[in-house]
C-alpha cells in the first residue's frame, strides 16, 4: 500500500464513544472506502490513539481521545477488481478501475456477481476510472433510466487538468457535436446550435500544482466526450487526453486521462431515501498528483464531499 507522511488528526465526540478504532476511521474517511484498507493501515502501525501507536481495529474509543492517520488514499486489491460501494436489493455501485469497458456482463465477471443478471444505467469511458451503476431488476433499469432523463441524478468528477486557474469556479456551456475522427474514435468540438446539443458543465479548482489544476466537475447534460472537450476547449485539456491533444505545459504525463467519476447523488427511486455515495482514487491518479505536487489530504476529511457539492454552482 502507497503511503504518505502526513496525519489526519480526529477528535472522538459524545456520539462517537465506544466505537472501535476501525468504526470510528470509517466513520470519518469518507474517501476510504475498503474497511480492508483501513484495516491494514491500523495493522501497520499507521494509526496513533492519544500520541500511541494502536494497531488493535477492535480497540474501543471514548469521548476526549484523539486521533492520528498517516494519508492512506491508495489503490487497493478490492479497487482493482471493482469495488462495491453501495448494494441493496435493487441496485449496485461499483468503482470501475481504468482500463476496464462498460459492460454489464464484464463487470458481472470483474465482481465475481453470479445473483442475477446486471444491466448498465449509464455509461463511462473505458479509461475513466470511478462510479458506475448497475440495475438488479428491469423496473430498476427504468426508474434509474426516468431519474437520468430528468436530470435528477447528480454526477461529479474529479480531473487533473494542463494549467492553473485565476478564477474559482464557473460554468461552460455550449454545443457540442461530431468534428472528425482521431484513430479510428470520433472528435466532438463545439458547433453551432443547428449541428449540436447543449452541453453544460460546472467547475470548481480545489488544488494548484506544478503546471496542473485538481477540479471537480459536474456535468449538468450528459454529452458524449462533454467533460474532456469543454476542458480541452477552456484551455486546459484532462492530463493524459491524447485524444483531444498533443502539447501539454504539465512536464510529466500519464498513459491515460486523468478523470475519475468521483461521486453520486440522487432519490433511490424504490426507497425514496437519498443515495450520495463517493469512491476513492485509482493509485495512478494519486501517484500522479504526488508528483506534480497537488494535495489530495482535503478528500480524505469527514464530510468533505457532502460539504463540496453544496458550494457548485446551481
Amino acid at each position: 500500500m502507497r503511503k504518505k507522511t502526513e496525519l489526519l488528526h480526529f477528535k472522538v465526540q459524545e456520539g462517537e464513544h465506544g466505537l472501535t478504532l476501525l468504526a470510528f476511521l470509517k466513520k470519518k474517511c469518507t474517501a476510504i472506502s475498503s474497511t480492508k484498507a483501513l484495516k491494514r493501515a491500523i495493522e501497520s502501525k499507521e494509526c496513533l490513539v492519544n500520541g500511541r501507536v494502536e494497531f488493535f481495529s477492535t480497540y474501543k474509543l471514548v469521548k476526549g481521545d484523539t486521533v492520528e492517520l498517516r494519508s492512506i488514499v491508495a489503490n487497493t486489491d478490492e479497487q482493482s477488481q471493482g469495488e462495491i460501494i453501495f448494494e441493496d436489493d435493487y441496485l449496485l455501485i461499483i468503482n470501475k478501475p481504468a482500463g476496464v469497458v462498460s459492460d454489464a456482463v464484464g463487470i458481472s465477471q470483474l465482481i465475481g456477481y453470479k445473483s442475477g443478471v446486471l444491466s448498465l444505467v449509464h455509461r463511462l469511458d473505458k479509461d475513466t476510472s470511478g462510479l458506475l451503476m448497475l440495475a438488479k431488476t428491469g423496473p430498476m433499469l427504468n426508474a434509474m433510466k426516468d431519474l437520468f432523463s430528468k436530470k435528477e441524478v447528480h454526477k461529479y468528477y474529479l480531473a487533473l487538468v494542463d494549467g492553473s486557474f485565476t478564477k474559482k469556479m464557473g460554468v461552460i456551456e455550449n454545443f457540442l457535436g461530431k468534428k472528425g475522427s482521431y484513430h479510428g474514435q470520433t472528435i466532438y468540438g463545439s458547433v453551432d446550435q443547428e449541428h449540436g446539443e447543449r452541453a453544460i458543465t460546472h467547475w470548481r479548482s480545489l488544488e494548484k500544482g506544478l503546471r496542473c489544476s485538481l477540479l471537480v466537475l459536474e456535468p449538468k447534460t450528459g454529452r458524449t466526450h462533454q467533460l474532456r472537450v469543454h476542458l480541452k476547449e477552456m484551455g486546459h485539456p484532462i492530463l493524459g487526453d491524447y485524444q483531444y491533444c498533443k502539447n501539454f505545459s504539465c512536464q510529466i504525463m500519464p498513459s491515460r486521462q486523468m478523470l475519475h467519476a468521483w461521486g453520486l447523488t440522487f432519490i433511490h427511486p424504490m426507497t425514496k431515501k437519498e443515495v450520495c455515495v463517493s469512491g476513492s482514487l485509482a493509485d495512478d491518479f494519486i501517484t500522479l498528483a504526488d508528483q506534480l505536487k497537488v494535495n489530495l489530504n482535503q478528500l480524505l476529511q469527514p464530510s468533505f464531499f457532502q460539504d463540496l457539492i453544496k458550494k457548485m454552482v446551481k
